[in-house]
């Protein structure tokens, strides 16, 4: 049952799901008109170049160096259409710049309930403020206290962000096969960096982390389900039998014969 407002709409929470809509007819017209009208493009390119600098700078909480880039922040950025009103104009562009700050911020590691909570603190600022001169004002605030607390989340962590995205990595590609090369790809770092770094602070290289995790997975596996060892194998993408049991012995003591027993039977007392 879809919950209604004391406006009678429809509940946040409760909006319908419309499927795959294609652009309408007035969208398209507005774009090609505004496209035709607009040959700012080395503006743009400038524009897009400047905010991914500033974007990086909250993502590494990268304090000094932001603050050196937003000297010249109104001669650089994008401000777009929007609104025939400068006022409303500016308050669209102030969500969505607190909405982008907030999601690199989450990218540089700032946990994502006080992230999301921050971000709703200033969003909530548009309502209370009159002029642009004032949004201006928290947008500066906002930006700032993002990149701090940011570059504070990185001192407090124990791992540095490759590090812990190439455990993410790990634990979601735990059922296939994988490689240092291919976690170095999608942390955006090189592999003999990342091995570095993963070996100083993990104290392990990232192969015996791997197999280490996928070991306790499979050890779950027989504990709680029927699959044969060679089965279970497959599903860790191990190339043999014998190889996952050399690999699960390094890490359990036992072959997985015996950890299975060994369970079993514990489990019977």
């Amino acid at each position: 049952m879809r919950r209604l407002d004391e406006n009678n709409n429809f509940h946040i929470n409760d909006l319908p799901y419309e499927g795959n809509i294609p652009a309408s007819s007035d969208i398209i017209f507005d774009f090609r008109n505004s496209l035709q009208e607009n040959n700012k493009a080395e503006s743009f390119f400038n524009s897009f170049q400047y905010e991914s600098t500033l974007y990086r700078c909250i993502r590494e909480g990268d304090v000094e160096k932001l603050d050196s880039k937003l000297h010249t922040a109104s001669k650089q950025l994008y401000f777009g259409y929007f609104s025939d009103d400068e006022f409303r104009k500016a308050q669209y562009l102030y969500v969505a710049s607190i909405t982008l700050i907030t999601r690199y911020a989450i990218m540089g590691g700032l946990p994502e309930i006080f992230a999301y909570t921050l971000c709703d603190v200033y969003i909530k600022k548009t309502d209370e403020c009159n002029n642009i001169l004032e949004l201006w004002h928290y947008f500066d605030m906002a930006i700032f206290d993002f990149t701090r607390r940011v570059g504070k989340a990185k001192l407090q962590s124990v791992n540095s962000y490759p590090v812990m995205q190439s455990t993410i990595y790990v634990a979601s590609h735990i059922f296939e096969p994988i490689t240092l090369k291919g976690a170095a790809m999608h942390c955006g770092v090189t592999a003999p960096y990342l091995s570095s770094l993963f070996k100083d602070e993990m104290g392990m290289n990232f192969g015996k982390y791997t197999r280490h995790e996928k070991m306790k997975v499979a050890a779950k596996l027989l504990r709680e389900t029927n699959y044969s060892i060679l089965e279970i194998s497959t599903f860790m993408s191990i190339s043999s039998s014998s190889a996952f049991g050399v690999q699960f012995n390094d890490v359990f003591g036992m072959t997985p014969l015996e950890y299975r027993n060994k369970t079993s039977y514990d489990s019977e007392i």
